[in-house]
């Protein structure tokens, strides 16, 4: 269960974790999943890795952050992988106001510089 008032040393924003990983299986592992309808930032569940890329960047970050408090964030989009910028921006929103954390770590990159100035405040 994750406690939104405990402090996270790393927060990362991927595809999710895949908890059946063998190397990850049994390890007590933190996260949720967020999606954004009709404007609202959701909170969910399920923080199942679909597409690996979150698995593999868990995995290294957890193995050389050994005694790091770290906090999985499901945002890729389900059906084709994808996420926008406004999930992207809501989501570090969501972060930046409920979530005390030292480092977040981002591994994607954006098609579009329409939202540069929401991404840098």
């Amino acid at each position: 269960m994750i406690n939104l008032n405990d402090k996270y040393d790393i927060v990362i924003i991927d595809s999710g974790v895949n908890l059946e990983h063998p190397l990850l299986k049994g390890k007590p592992i933190l996260g949720f999943g967020v999606c954004v309808q009709d404007g609202i930032l959701r909170v969910l569940d399920d923080f199942q890795d679909y597409y690996g890329h979150g698995t593999a960047v868990y995995s290294i970050i957890s193995k050389s952050a050994v005694n790091s408090k770290i906090l999985n964030i499901k945002v890729i989009n389900q059906d084709d992988g994808s996420l926008t910028c406004d999930e992207l921006i809501k989501t570090l929103q969501f972060i930046y106001d409920y979530i005390d954390c030292y480092f977040i770590n981002l591994s994607m990159g954006v098609r579009s510089t329409l939202y540069i100035c929401e991404l840098r405040s």
